[in-house]
């Protein structure tokens, strides 16, 4: 008669422990409905954000541009010091440009980078100068339409001294960067220097 009772008691305890359990998952999908409603949310705050964010991520992106078209440019600088200097190894560089710009800019941007880069390789041009650092003396929103927005800059890059550059100098660039929201991710669609 014990073991019966036991048996009883622990049938209720699982019984009990399952409800439970079944009550928390129902619960957890209501977290995760919420967590997920909280991210659309979020969402939809970072698509509006004010002008100076929006002037401030257009020159972030833009620079972010260069920098990683810089790092292409040296490896290619590069290439026949750290393997045999062929087409597929050039291959590789601009295919490493491109996955790492297609976060955040357009396929067609993207093509303009790679293009300059190939151009270099069969120009047979000698090094390319990049600025040290950048002044940024204006920036303006042009225009901002529903997911577009068009974002200028008047600047001056101070460019070292080099070899085959000479001596240091100074550069004034007026360029527009155009931002594209794009499933909830802003990108480049494109940067027009004037």
């Amino acid at each position: 008669m014990k073991n019966r009772n036991n048996r009883f008691y622990l049938s209720i305890v699982l019984f009990l422990i399952i409800v439970q359990l079944i009550g928390c998952a129902a619960n957890q999908d209501d977290t995760n409905q919420i967590d997920n409603n909280q991210e659309a949310i979020d969402t939809q705050q970072k698509l509006k954000l004010d002008n100076p964010e929006l002037k401030l991520l257009a020159y972030q992106l833009e620079l972010q541009i260069r920098s990683t078209f810089k790092s292409a440019y040296q490896s290619w600088i590069n290439l026949s010091r750290v393997t045999e200097n062929n087409e597929g190894n050039f291959e590789q560089i601009t295919s490493v440009l491109g996955a790492n710009l297609s976060p955040f800019v357009s396929e067609e941007e993207i093509e303009k980078y790679i293009q300059k880069l190939t151009d270099i390789n069969k120009g047979g041009e000698g090094e390319a100068s990049f600025p040290t650092h950048e002044v940024v003396k204006s920036s303006k929103i042009e225009s901002q339409k529903d997911n577009k927005v068009e974002v200028s800059f008047n600047t001056t890059r101070y460019y070292p001294a080099t070899e085959w550059a000479g001596a240091a100098y100074n550069k004034d660039f007026n360029y527009v960067v155009t931002l594209v929201n794009e499933d909830h991710n802003w990108r480049v669609q494109e940067v027009n220097y004037k």
